[in-house]
């Protein structure tokens, strides 16, 4: 599926210039990056964490994930530890600075023991932010505080830390606020786990098409199709794949393509059928300037130019007007689909009269 004005644009281009149909692309990635958080937070001018912080969900989850890493080496792989600590922006500077060492210090301690408890071996990356002046910024501009355009006018007139504070304190109210809401926000540590997750090699996927095909993800699937060039291969993986994932319209949107590629076009828009009625919306453009229409088309999706889908060129059909034009299938996901009527819309019947 593609997003965004330059790759679906390139795909128009494709299908304008092909009389086939598009191949909804799987988004099988064998090694994908990805992180798990948890969050420490700290009293005023404390670095001793409590053990109350400890119960709380992003911990075990932080620890429930080492678990798992330790128990599947081979899908998952860790590639560090990173500590993040902040101490929050009121009090001196030389005193925060310490302090948020203080924090980095009593995290990185903690992480190494629930390093050894999990046996999991990993890498260390800690490091500290006395004042979280970013953080600040961040939370101020996303709360509800009256006051809060002035004190973000505040920082973006001084650069100086001590000089900011003094201003924001001389705002006792607005203070008050900060000092309630925002400010033991930013008095933590970040512990963050960067891992992959390793997915099945290609010939791990090809054995396990041959012994039990249901047991592919969906995205495995389609990129198995993508294994073999053979169209008899790839439509008999596509036909494994609508009878295991059949809300999916990209295995039948394929199969579309493919059957659009041997010439049989009442099979294509038999199988378009069956993609457009499943998870997705599903237009037909009559094109006469494909630019303009498209950009009225994304009117009328949630998403505006960024919605994603693909778009099928299935050939000239004849109008009710005996008027020849070029048809093209748009399948867009149902969440980003309006409950109104289009008017560049025609009704499924009238799709396919030829």
């Amino acid at each position: 599926v593609a997003d965004g004005v330059i790759a679906t644009s390139e795909l128009y281009r494709r299908t304008l210039a092909s009389e086939n149909g598009v191949i909804a692309p799987d988004t099988f990635q064998r090694v994908n990056a990805k992180k798990q958080e948890a969050n420490i937070k700290f009293l005023i001018n404390q670095a001793n964490i409590r053990k109350s912080e400890l119960k709380n969900n992003s911990v075990k989850e932080f620890i429930e994930m080492l678990k798992k890493i330790n128990a599947d080496r081979e899908g998952l792989n860790i590639q560090n530890v990173e500590i993040q600590a902040y101490a929050s922006p009121e009090g001196g500077v030389k005193f925060n600075d310490k302090l948020a060492g203080q924090r980095k210090d009593q995290s990185e301690k903690y992480v190494k023991k629930t390093l050894k408890q999990t046996k999991v071996d990993a890498a260390l990356d800690a490091h500290y932010t006395a004042q979280d002046w970013e953080g600040f910024q961040k939370l101020v501009a996303a709360s509800n505080l009256q006051d809060k355009d002035v004190i973000l006018r505040v920082l973006s007139m001084y650069e100086d830390p001590q000089e900011r504070e003094q201003q924001i304190r001389n705002m006792s109210a607005g203070f008050q606020e900060l000092a309630n809401g925002i400010l033991p926000e930013l008095r933590r540590s970040r512990l963050i786990i960067n891992y992959e997750t390793i997915g099945r090699s290609d010939e791990q996927i090809k054995e396990q098409y041959k012994n039990d095909a249901s047991k592919l993800s969906a995205d495995e699937l389609l990129y198995s199709a993508t294994l073999d060039e053979t169209p008899a291969k790839q439509e008999e993986i596509y036909k494994k794949a609508v009878e295991a994932y059949p809300n999916d319209y990209r295995a039948y949107n394929n199969l579309a393509a493919l059957a659009l590629a041997k010439g049989d076009k009442e099979a294509a828009q038999q199988y378009a059928a069956k993609a457009a009625f499943t998870n997705v919306c599903f237009i037909t453009i009559p094109l006469t300037d494909w630019t303009k229409k498209l950009f009225q088309v994304q009117k009328y999706f949630k998403n505006g130019i960024n919605v994603p889908f693909i778009a099928n060129r299935i050939g000239t059909f004849r109008n009710k007007n005996g008027i020849f034009i070029e048809n093209f299938i748009i399948f867009v996901r149902k969440k980003n689909c309006m409950p109104q009527v289009n008017p560049l819309i025609t009704t499924p019947e009238e799709q396919f009269v030829v």
